[in-house]
């Protein structure tokens, strides 16, 4: 965050109360108020909003990231589905693909709200305790779950004594049930009353091991769990801090922690870490220029990147050797002041401006080179970021609307890539390109493809069983050079991207890695040929679909209704599992879809296609699906967004299989 506003900026039409709380406020805010305009009043009514959590199972009102194609710039969208009027939020965990929790502030109140569809729906849970009988307000800055359970939540709560004083508390909350109860921590002395204590930021390495980090009186602060968050212990810190913004453990033992010491005029950032679980902390030393440090991430012990401001533009720090020096990295100069940082690996990067118009920035390099991407106008500003993966990104932050007060989250559709017959891999909008078969010799063509969960890698399989392993896509076996009744037609991974199921024309089942095997139809009598398989979203199952739309279902796969026995205008080509509802889809040849337990969001059943559809594939949890036929061409359907295909473009080998 940025450093609370000095006292001269403000002016005396702008309200008393409010310039007061800004420069109480722990969590900082803009330094930029040179007058009441609409947008200074919006800044400052923020300060004056109460506690806000949002778990969502896929996040909510969210930014997404939607590259278009390699030549165009990325867009993030906002997440559909309906989204209450609440305020800014502030920071967001996302220990999957579909859960996240976001938290914020509301106006005097603080409650949970719970979303199981997608952000579709959002459910509160009511006020939590009031702690003491003097009015308050409640603030939540941090959240950070070590899992889909287990989370913890920071922040600080506001209180008004009779005369009128205020006093400063420290808040933790901690969930061992995916928020749907949290629990009261105690806080240290440093950070509660009496001390104006406040935390602001949380990091968890494990379910157990967190450090949370602010500020109080007598200078930063820094707390430390190993039991979970039922007892906090205070840290050493060095003497110089005043505030500390935000910390990224990336184990136990080795954490980084930022945020900023004002001087008289200005302030510099300050950078500190540990590499013994926080029994000693070292400060770093920060380049010259840099004012104030609100964000960091730490993909390993050794590399981190921190992000923060100059007093004129965005700052980019990097490491490769723990914090021990930082290197400034190039910032387009459109960018303001960069609030946050989530990396997923050493490569993959994205951070989020929180300046007058919300900005996001990715690297895929280790950040040698920063794209910005396409931000809607809706986001005035973007505050926090959480990465499950490469290609799952979520921003929240404060909307223009309701004059500033109103939350965003915005959520990202995951790209696509299409496989070709000899191998070929074409990749759009986020999706990345970890390398094919394309233009090497095969005993076999190529027949489907599957991605791992956190979409930065793939298999490609023959139709021998000959499986082909790029990016972190690991091989556990293959049905390659092995006597086969019948060919190989289809590929399903397992959730956890360790194992995956071959499927054969004549319904023969092969697992490899973690993959368990339920059951098969080979050696069974069936109408017609099996084209398509496709894993229920735990794994614990799959369902394979035939030409003709029959539907076999083994594990826990349940059995939702077929098209067996029905008259087709075209044979069934593929199948896909709706991982929000655990039905399925299946398309035929002609791109009529057939949805069992599962939305139909359009075909192109009865329009003209230039070349027959070979398979369907939908965004994880993203409300949508694409259709993808043998000429590379690509059609979406519900929230799937276009962002590119080879329709049109010359191809070496047809198209037969595409991942989303």
């Amino acid at each position: 965050m940025r450093p609370t506003a000095y006292t001269g900026h403000f002016v005396p039409e702008c309200s008393q109360r409010a310039a007061v709380m800004q420069r109480k406020l722990r969590r900082p805010r803009s330094w930029r108020l040179a007058h009441c305009s609409d947008g200074a009043r919006r800044s400052v009514t923020r300060l004056a909003l109460a506690a806000l959590v949002l778990l969502t199972t896929l996040a909510g009102v969210v930014i997404a990231i939607t590259p278009a194609s390699a030549s165009t710039r990325a867009t993030w969208t906002v997440q559909p589905g309906s989204f209450p009027t609440l305020g800014t939020l502030y920071d967001i965990s996302c220990p999957s693909a579909l859960e996240c929790i976001a938290v914020g502030y509301n106006n005097n109140t603080y409650y949970d709200a719970i979303t199981t569809d997608g952000g579709s729906h959002w459910i509160t849970q009511g006020s939590r305790d009031q702690f003491g009988s003097f009015p308050l307000s409640v603030y939540y800055t941090g959240v950070s779950c070590a899992n889909t359970k287990d989370c913890v939540i920071v922040g600080y709560s506001v209180h008004t004594a009779p005369l009128g004083y205020s006093d400063y508390s420290g808040l933790i909350y901690t969930t061992t049930n995916g928020g749907a109860t949290w629990t009261s921590q105690n806080v240290p002395s440093s950070v509660s009353v009496g001390n104006s204590g406040s935390l602001a930021g949380v990091s968890c390495s494990t379910p157990l091991d967190c450090i949370a980090v602010g500020s109080s009186d007598s200078g930063g602060v820094i707390i430390a769990t190993t039991d979970g968050g039922v007892i906090w212990t205070n840290q050493s810190v060095p003497s110089n801090l005043s505030y500390l913004s935000t910390v990224s453990c990336a184990t136990p033992l080795d954490c980084v922690a930022v945020g900023y010491t004002p001087s008289a005029t200005s302030s510099d950032g300050d950078v500190v870490a540990t590499t013994n679980g926080g029994a000693t902390w070292t400060s770093e030393n920060v380049p010259g220029g840099v004012k104030w440090v609100g964000g960091v991430s730490c993909s390993t012990p050794l590399d981190c990147i921190a992000v923060g401001s100059s007093g004129s533009g965005g700052v980019i720090l990097a490491t490769t050797n723990g914090g021990v020096t930082w290197t400034s990295e190039n910032v387009p100069k459109s960018v303001l002041a960069l609030e946050s940082v989530s990396c997923v690996s050493v490569s993959d990067c994205v951070t989020v401006d929180g300046g007058t118009a919300g900005a996001a920035l990715v690297t895929t390099n280790g950040g040698a080179n920063w794209t910005s991407e396409n931000v809607p106008s809706s986001a005035e500003s973007l505050i926090g970021v959480s990465c499950f993966s490469a290609s799952d990104c979520v921003a929240v932050g404060g909307t223009a609307a309701y004059d500033g007060n109103g939350g965003i989250i915005l959520q990202s559709p995951q790209g696509y890539s299409l496989a070709a017959a000899d191998g070929g891999i074409f990749s759009f909008g986020n999706a990345r390109f970890y390398g094919s078969m394309g233009g090497k010799p095969l005993n076999a063509p190529i027949v489907g493809v599957a991605a791992t969960p956190d979409g930065a890698g793939y298999w490609e399989v023959a139709r021998d069983g000959g499986i082909f392993s790029f990016g972190d896509a690991h091989f556990y076996g293959s049905m390659g050079g092995k006597p086969l009744n019948a060919p190989i037609v289809g590929i399903a991974a397992t959730p956890d991207g360790a194992g995956y199921w071959e499927v054969a024309a004549d319904g023969g089942i092969f697992a490899f890695g973690d993959a368990k095997f339920y059951g098969s139809m080979g050696g069974k009598r069936l109408n017609a040929p099996i084209v398509g398989i496709a894993s229920t979203p735990d794994g614990k199952g799959y369902w394979m679909v035939a030409q003709d739309g029959g539907i076999f279902s083994f594990g826990n796969a349940g059995f939702y209704g077929s098209m067996g026995g029905k008259s087709l205008n075209k044979p069934i080509v593929g199948i896909a599992a709706d991982s929000t509802t655990g039905g399925y889809w299946m398309v035929a040849q002609d791109g009529g879809v057939f949805a069992f337990d599962a939305p139909f969001l359009g075909s192109m059943g009865g329009k003209p296609l230039n070349a027959p559809v070979v398979a369907i594939t939908p965004g994880v949890n993203m409300g949508g699906y694409w259709m993808i036929a043998s000429d590379g061409g690509v059609f979406t359907f519900g929230n799937a967004s276009f962002n590119g295909s080879m329709g049109g473009k010359p191809l070496n080998a047809r198209i037969v299989a595409g991942i989303g």
